[in-house]
């Protein structure tokens, strides 16, 4: 009887075998593994990445390279009406070789650019970037919004909603804008981070569904082309009249929808938002605590619609308010500055212009090559554009010095004696897509002062580690006390 049970126990063993279901598991597991790996690395070449059909190039464009030295932000009117390469000819003259792009956004208005901007994170996405382009519309009345979905952020505007819940909203951290982070949000978002399944289901779904996105905004009807410095030239209103037409007559029925929009602006309105830390003074501190300098200059907006909402005399007014508020500003070296090249009255109303609203091709090379001749005699601009960035009047002070040769320039001054402060570094975190999603902050290095005349050799030490990563980390600036002697 033993025997038995011990040649049955032997038997049991033999036939009892792990590998089939190890087979069995990674025949289960293995097409998970390949979608995973197929969704990160090929998905949007099928789907919209930001939703918008004329978004997703320009996006696509502007993630290509890193070396932008200026970007030109705002809404539509910014992204129809500046042509960054005819701003890079007319500076050229002046002798500054730059390089920009336009990251103007369809439906983005001054409020809520304003509050997107912190969050596209533009100085680390950028390290070169030293100046911005804002294109403001003098005659609207922009407020602060909350900063997200769940403190009342705004979202119902179909152009906004499409792109703020899209995969590139996603990715560049503007997802709660137009979601609830409320639970179970939470424990989704732990998902998304290590599944690209999970965090690009949305796209997943439109692929498989073929037209079920209904947030997907198609192609512009008179758009013409999407230019690699991200700029959207669109057919003049001679070559597509009827559109044109059908498009001014529904602006005017806005007039009994909405009579608030035409008419002039309060009085009041515009002094309060260039108060002390007010709409202006914080969109210009974002851009100014990063080291770049903000150009504020009003968009091209047709005289046509300045004039259907009787608001010429508020665009007068409220340059001059502007004018006067980056006036008091100057004494900052990166403090903004204010350029109006007027109402374009003398402009072509039918080939300069594709609508009622925005430039045409033609208007917009125009309008660049004019801003672009302008901000060449600002010498803010010139300082900022000639790797002369850090210049100042006072005995002490603190500055930022960005990795570049400004570092070693800036450090080595024979007239300086400077002490390390503290450092920027970017968290890095690559997407399967290779986007990257960066957080910026100040360390501080607490008792630590090295004067760099004294130790020439920390300089090109520190030097050395401006962009190398070491493990989930890049250095991209220093933050120094200097005096002169």
């Amino acid at each position: 009887m033993g025997s038995f049970i011990l040649n049955f126990r032997k038997l049991g063993k033999k036939e009892w075998r792990p590998w089939p279901w190890l087979l069995v598991g990674l025949l289960l597991i293995l097409p998970l593994l390949l979608l995973e790996i197929w969704v990160g690395q090929s998905l949007f070449n099928y789907v919209s990445y930001t939703n918008s059909r004329n978004m997703d190039p320009q996006i696509q464009y502007f993630e290509d390279r890193r070396d932008w030295e200026y970007v030109a932000i705002g809404s539509s009117e910014a992204k129809w009406g500046i042509v960054p390469s005819q701003i890079n000819a007319a500076l050229a003259t002046k002798g500054i070789q730059t390089r920009g792009f336009n990251l103007g956004l369809d439906g983005f208005s001054d409020s809520y650019y304003a509050a997107v901007l912190p969050l596209l994170d533009l100085p680390a996405r950028l390290p070169r970037m030293r100046v911005a382009l804002v294109g403001i519309n003098i005659i609207e009345q922009p407020q602060l919004l909350p900063h997200s979905f769940d403190q009342g952020f705004p979202c119902n505007g179909l152009l906004q909603r499409a792109i703020l819940n899209s995969a590139f909203a996603q990715d560049y951290g503007l997802y709660p804008l137009c979601n609830s982070q409320k639970w179970p949000a939470p424990l989704v978002n732990a998902l998304e981070n290590v599944s690209n399944i999970v965090r690009y289901r949305q796209g997943l779904r439109s692929l498989l569904l073929g037209s079920g996105n209904s947030d997907l905004i198609p192609i512009a009807s008179n758009g013409l082309t999407q230019y690699p410095d991200g700029f959207y030239a669109h057919k003049p209103i001679k070559d597509n009249q009827k559109e044109a037409e059908i498009d001014y007559q529904n602006f005017l029925k806005k007039k009994v929808e909405e009579p608030q929009e035409f008419g002039p602006i309060a009085a009041d309105f515009w002094p309060t938002l260039l108060a002390p830390d007010g709409f202006f003074d914080q969109w210009a501190g974002y851009f100014e605590r990063n080291h770049i300098l903000p150009v504020f200059f009003a968009l091209p907006t047709n005289p046509v619609m300045i004039d259907e909402r009787n608001r010429r005399a508020d665009y007068l007014r409220n340059s001059q308010l502007m004018r006067d508020w980056a006036a008091e500003r100057t004494a900052s070296i990166t403090g903004p500055t204010f350029v109006d090249l007027g109402i374009k009255d003398d402009y072509d109303p039918t080939a300069d212009f594709a609508d009622y609203r925005h430039l045409s091709e033609a208007g917009a090379r125009k309008f660049s090559r004019e801003l672009g001749e302008a901000i060449a005699q600002q010498p803010k601009v010139v300082r900022a554009l000639t790797n002369n960035p850090i210049e100042t009047s006072t005995a002490a002070a603190i500055a930022t010095i960005r990795c570049n040769n400004d570092f070693l320039a800036f450090a080595q001054k024979s007239t300086l004696n400077l002490v390390l402060l503290g450092y920027f570094k970017n968290h890095v975190k690559n997407t399967a897509i290779g986007r990257r999603r960066a957080a910026n902050r100040v360390y501080s290095v607490p008792g630590f002062g090295l004067i760099f005349e004294q130790k020439a050799a920390i300089v090109h030490h520190f030097y050395s580690l401006c962009f190398a990563k070491v493990g989930d980390f890049r250095i991209h600036s220093f933050v120094v006390f200097f005096t002169e002697h």
